[in-house]
């Protein structure tokens, strides 16, 4: 029973969307057709408005050489000249004339053709040119015509509009005009949609104007039934019959395009209009495809269709989703459970995808990372061999000793930088530490923070450290220093402010929780505090995220805290942040320290150096070259040096040596293969490679026992020789 109610609820609702298309689609057809009889309407009225101008425009341009005429015929001198032609002086007239209408046309810088002076039978009497050079193509000059007017042409077929005005004696004043300039002049800028034009024929249906030139002095009719004599002409001919009566209309009708190689039959729309002369008058008419008219309005029809199809069936479609989904509810919940389910798991997939994105970020910055340790070490590496071969060279208490030490430990300092460059995108930085001074490399921070304080921005310090020691890198402590100061001073660039840094020794027991376990008596408490505008509450807990940055796109790159934070946490310290928005953000991090600096271990002397004398020396960077030759030569050692591992490799095929010391990093070919193909030429030789650091490569080298040993630019001379000493010692 159920069931039979709605089946018949569903026939019921099918009918009346069926009354409905139906209902739809005549009203739009309604209004499809009185759309088309409105827009049809107004383009015929703007065509017959562009004919009507044109005509307009050529009865004008015509008057106004008429007026030319009149200004020459009630010139004195032509009036003269006029009544001698009946006298023995006809000649000397004729001359005159002549010299008058060249004259005119010379200052007037006539477009017309030619001026004559024609008798009442139409012979030439005198004129611009010696000759009459036309002929006429219909009509004939009367010289009982007050005003006369016919179509001329010349040798070359080109036609001419010659108009006339009556002179003395029964002549006539007569102006030849280049009708293909008059179109030019009045219609051929005329368009009606793509491919519509205006066209000038005589009342006779001779056409004188028309875009192709190859229709151009054809009777409308008779002049196209010889060209094309299969073509349906009957429409056109009732059109020529209106246009020739003399008066204004428009007519749709079907024709021809006789613009194109092969004319094919289309409706047009042809709006027409006389252009009046002194005798008689030309039509023009201006011709538009009648398709470009119905075809927007049929398709916006089409359109509106479709999109009416589209909401009736979207309609019926939704009644049948809901009677479907009264009739399925069951279906349909396990359905949504199921969506639900597949929800999850793309939404956990897109937590992956966000990870692998990041993950792939992280590569990206260790690849880099590579070629800039590499560019960089190359340019310290001279610098630190160079200083330290310095040092050994000047005494201590030479006046250069303190300057050559400040550039060694700087490039020592660079060195370690660019070693924990490649360690950016890691959660951990791995560093070899040692019991440092914390007080030191704190101020040592500090002084190239005040160096570079911008105007309005002041510094205070007040570091109460002197005993405390930290083990831990020097190096990462001036970057976590740097970073934080840095970020402070940003922070009041705009309206400047203080930058006050604290440090203060605190007993364990005083410690905040955040530490965990206790690793020592005592920890040293670092605050950096700014007066800048604070940071916003809601992306407080995010600012130590990997990437996260509240600067603008290009000023930020969102590593900065969290190279910080995994540097304290490094070592085995915390560090937290307390901002307020408009008082400013203090940074505070705790390390522990003790009481006792680490001793540097003492260098041992070599013992195995007379085993070895001869070294090839291998770098495409020349300036590394100079130093390591400059430096192992003065200990010593023969040293033939080479930029190139291709004239290296034969250098050490043809003689024999001891050590072969090469770059990683080469244009030419990589060191492991230089060490490869010399170790096939002397397996006793001993085969050190230099690189910015150490990749799978070198380590599969030495691991194969292609290499003996591998050591990190920049280095000293000194750490080459210990490095075969102790090859040499085995």
């Amino acid at each position: 029973m159920i069931q039979k109610k709605w089946n018949r609820k569903i026939v019921l609702i099918g009918f009346l969307w069926l009354v409905l298309v139906v209902v739809t689609v005549t009203f739009l057809i309604g209004i499809y057709y009185e759309r088309q009889k409105e827009i049809v309407s107004q383009t015929e009225e703007q065509l017959l408005t562009i004919s009507q101008l044109s005509a307009s425009n050529i009865t004008n341009y015509v008057n106004n050489f008429l007026s030319d005429l009149e200004v020459i015929r009630e010139d004195a001198r032509f009036l003269e000249a006029s009544k001698k032609l009946k006298t023995g002086q006809k000649q000397a007239a004729k001359r005159e004339i002549r010299e008058i209408l060249a004259e005119y046309a010379s200052v007037k810088k006539s477009k017309a053709a030619d001026l004559y002076l024609l008798d009442g039978n139409g012979t030439m009497l005198s004129g611009t040119s010696e000759t009459f050079r036309y002929r006429l193509t219909e009509g004939t000059l009367r010289s009982q015509a007050a005003n006369s007017n016919a179509v001329l042409e010349d040798a070359n077929g080109k036609l001419y509009l010659a108009v006339s005005t009556q002179a003395l004696e029964g002549n006539r004043l007569s102006v030849i005009l280049d009708v293909e300039a008059m179109y030019q002049k009045t219609a051929s800028f005329i368009k009606a949609g793509t491919k519509g034009y205006t066209m000038i024929k005589t009342s006779s249906g001779t056409i004188l104007m028309h875009p192709a030139s190859r229709q151009i002095g054809l009777d409308v009719i008779t002049g196209r039934e010889k060209l094309y004599p299969d073509f349906d002409y009957g429409e056109l001919k009732q059109l020529i019959e209106h246009q020739k009566s003399g008066k204004s209309g428009v007519e749709i009708y079907h024709s021809y395009w006789w613009t194109e190689e092969q004319p094919e039959r289309v409706v047009k729309i042809s709006a027409y209009a006389p252009a009046p002369l002194p005798d008689g008058f030309l039509i023009v008419s201006t011709v538009m495809d009648y398709s470009e008219v119905s075809r927007p309005l049929w398709e916006g029809m089409a359109r509106m269709l479709a999109i009416c199809f589209l909401m009736v069936f979207g309609i019926g479609g939704f009644f049948y989703a809901m009677i479907e989904v009264v009739r399925n509810r069951e279906k349909y919940r396990r359905e949504n459970e199921y969506l639900k389910k597949l929800n999850n798991r793309l939404q956990e997939l897109q937590e992956k995808e966000e990870q692998i994105s990041h993950n792939q970020r992280l590569q990206t910055i260790g690849t880099l990372t590579g070629g800039i340790a590499h560019e960089f070490n190359n340019l310290l590496t001279p610098i630190m061999g160079y200083s330290g071969l310095l040092l050994q060279s000047v005494p201590r208490e030479s006046d250069s000793y303190e300057d050559l030490r400040e550039i060694y430990q700087s490039s020592v300092k660079a060195k370690e930088i660019i070693r924990q460059i490649s360690l950016l995108s890691r959660k951990k930085a791995d560093m070899e530490f040692r019991k440092i001074p914390l007080q030191q490399t704190l101020e040592q921070s500090l002084r190239v923070v005040r160096s570079v304080l911008p105007a309005g921005v002041r510094m205070e310090t007040d570091l109460r450290l002197q005993k405390s020691h930290v083990m831990g890198s020097e190096t990462q402590l001036n970057q976590v220093m740097l970073n934080l100061c840095t970020n402070a001073i940003q922070a009041m660039e705009e309206k400047g402010g203080l930058l006050r840094v604290t440090g203060t020794l605190i007993e364990s027991a005083q410690a905040p929780k955040i530490l965990g376990e206790k690793l020592t008596d005592y920890y040293a408490k670092i605050v950096i505090e700014d007066q800048g505008p604070g940071i916003d509450p809601e992306v407080l807990p995010r600012i130590f995220d990997p990437f996260f940055t509240t600067k603008q796109p290009g000023k930020g790159t969102g590593l900065g805290l969290s190279i910080v934070q995994n540097v304290v946490e490094s070592h085995r310290g915390k560090i937290t942040v307390n901002s307020q928005k408009g008082a400013g953000t203090a940074f505070t991090f705790y390390l522990p320290v003790d009481e006792e600096p680490e001793r540097p271990p003492e260098p041992k002397g070599p013992e195995h150096r007379a085993q070895y004398s001869r070294i090839v020396v291998v770098d495409n960077d020349l300036k590394i070259v100079r130093m390591l030759k400059k430096g192992l030569t003065k200990a010593g050692l023969s040293v033939t040096s080479f930029s190139s591992p291709k004239e290296a490799l034969a250098y050490l095929k043809a003689n024999p040596c001891d050590v072969l010391i090469t770059d990683y990093s080469m244009p030419e070919m990589l060191g492991t293969e230089l060490a490869f193909s010399a170790r096939e030429a002397d397996e006793k030789l001993k085969i050190v490679i230099l690189a910015g650091f150490i990749n799978e490569d070198i380590l599969e080298a030495k691991q194969k026992r292609i290499i003996d040993d591998f050591l990190l630019k920049p280095l000293l001379c000194e750490d080459i020789r210990q490095a075969l000493d102790l090859l040499f010692s085995r």
